[in-house]
């Protein structure tokens, strides 16, 4: 379980690193020794640090296997990218399914007192990660058209 945890981190980072590549300026000096003496531009060197992230962890469904939450944000990272260069519906379609069905089974749609005052820090980070899943669903929602998977959301009345 160990071992899992430090590949759901690593692949993180390698998402992380991708993102930041697109960000950097290209006169940035972290950029230019990146791509120094590589036939690669700044966009294909971020695509493949990307791709990495799935050779170091290919199926969220190893998410039982390892802290749901970590795998939640590596999949968060994941979508920022794939938003960020790519609007590919059917990656999106497939990381908000992953993102929603991880944090079910977490039960981060529930808060329970007793345990939000044990422990007020991962109170707050259950309650990011659970409201970044229900944004990303409305972001897919109203951007693509598709359908919404958390639909019990509307108040009553």
């Amino acid at each position: 379980a160990e071992e899992l945890q430090s590949s759901v981190f690593m692949s993180t980072i390698s998402v992380l690193i991708a993102i930041a590549i697109r960000h950097m300026p290209t006169t940035h000096i972290i950029l230019t020794e990146l791509v120094d003496g590589v036939d690669e531009t700044r966009d294909e060197l971020s695509v493949r640090y990307y791709e990495a992230s799935y050779v170091i962890v290919p199926s969220p469904r190893l998410a039982s296997q390892t802290d749901g939450m970590d795998m939640i944000e590596l999949l968060l990272a994941r979508y920022h990218f794939v938003t960020l260069v790519r609007v590919d519906a059917e990656e999106l379609w497939n990381l908000r399914g992953d993102m929603v069905s991880a944090a079910f089974a977490l039960g981060l749609h529930r808060d329970s007192e007793e345990r939000m005052e044990r422990d007020a820090e991962e109170a707050d980070r259950r309650r990011w990660i659970w409201w970044h899943v229900v944004a990303i669903d409305k972001f897919v929602h109203l951007c693509l058209g598709l359908s919404l998977q958390l639909t019990y959301l509307v108040p009553a009345e």
